[in-house]
């Protein structure tokens, strides 16, 4: 079973990594709602609940993709996804002018993934490329949607915050940089269909989640949203969430379980450190150094499934984390 929850976001969001240099994360990966999730349904529903939910998280039988951008036309509702690592350097190789500008493309919609999946061979006469939104499109989708398209997908702002030691009051002036996404954004939840009983939970967790915000500084009012709708998948983009073959592009940072089932001489994708340090202010943990293919890696499996992935669980006194690189995954054949 798929769901699909549309959110709005009413503020910037903040989501980092901390104890590395780096710059803020455009995208929230899977791996941060998903803790937040974890941490929502502790709230509502208590330990037992949340050993369900986890044990599912183990055997892959509940995965969630990371917030993903959408646009509209008037009629309908346009998913994207990330652009596969293997179509992207197809998409380069085959254009001997423009390489550069076809490089900062990142996404596209189901329908030009159709084509492109299915012959490479003229493509400028059936998709269009806009890189404003960075953005791959079917023609005649885009004819619908081009005189309605936001400047860009993502904006970045600039706070200054002040941090004051409650003892010794003294002040400490610091800058972050938020990000806020110009158009509603999705996030798809599969949930194995014999468990299809909990996917009342992760709604509520998202309910509550709304009034708690996601990612870091949410006390300070960051990553506040809305949920705007809820719906079982039923849209082009889920063609691609069947097991048809064993090519899968990854909807979040993956890293592959000890027993897997990728080949990794016949993947492609490109790896990112991430360490750090997570939770609250009164729940902290340490996230260890973990390398993982970044969204829309394309990863082979030699029986067909799902790659499975990485799921940490991280115990201290009065704490206890749930550290997983193990999204949702779609299928390109």
């Amino acid at each position: 079973m798929f769901w699909k929850l549309t959110l709005e976001f009413k503020s910037p969001y903040f989501i980092k990594y901390r104890g590395i240099p780096s710059l803020a994360e455009t995208i929230v990966d899977s791996s941060t709602i998903m803790r937040a999730i974890i941490y929502a349904l502790n709230y509502l529903y208590g330990a037992a609940t949340v050993e369900t939910i986890v044990s599912l998280i183990r055997q892959g039988k509940l995965r969630i993709s990371s917030l993903l951008p959408q646009l509209y036309t008037n009629e309908e509702a346009i998913e994207l996804l990330p652009i596969p690592s293997s179509i992207r350097l197809k998409l380069i190789r085959s254009t001997i002018e423009d390489k550069k500008s076809k490089k900062s493309l990142q996404w596209i919609t189901p329908k030009a993934l159709k084509i492109m999946l299915k012959s490479m061979e003229n493509l400028d006469a059936k998709v269009a490329y806009d890189n404003q939104v960075k953005t791959v499109f079917e023609r005649e989708e885009y004819e619908k949607v081009k005189n309605r398209l936001p400047l860009k997908l993502f904006s970045f702002l600039d706070y200054t915050l002040n941090r004051v030691d409650r003892i010794t009051t003294a002040s400490d002036i610091y800058n972050i940089s938020t990000v806020f996404p110009e158009t509603p954004l999705y996030t798809l939840v599969y949930i194995a269909d014999e468990y299809s009983r909990y996917i009342d939970n992760i709604l509520s967790s998202f309910k509550l989640l709304e009034d708690l915000g996601i990612g870091s500084r949410r006390r300070k009012g960051f990553g506040s949203f809305k949920v705007v709708k809820e719906e079982q998948v039923n849209s082009e983009a889920s063609d691609f969430l069947k097991d048809k073959g064993t090519l899968w592009a990854a909807l979040g940072y993956f890293t592959p379980a000890e027993k897997s089932n990728i080949e990794l001489d016949k993947s492609l994708f490109k790896l990112k450190s991430i360490c750090g340090i997570g939770g609250d202010a009164v729940e902290v943990y340490t996230i260890p150094l973990t390398y993982v293919m970044e969204l829309g890696s394309t990863v082979k499996t030699n029986d067909g499934k799902m790659p499975a992935g990485y799921v940490k669980e991280i115990t201290l006194p009065y704490v206890r984390s749930i550290i997983v690189f193990n999204p949702l995954f779609y299928n390109i054949g």
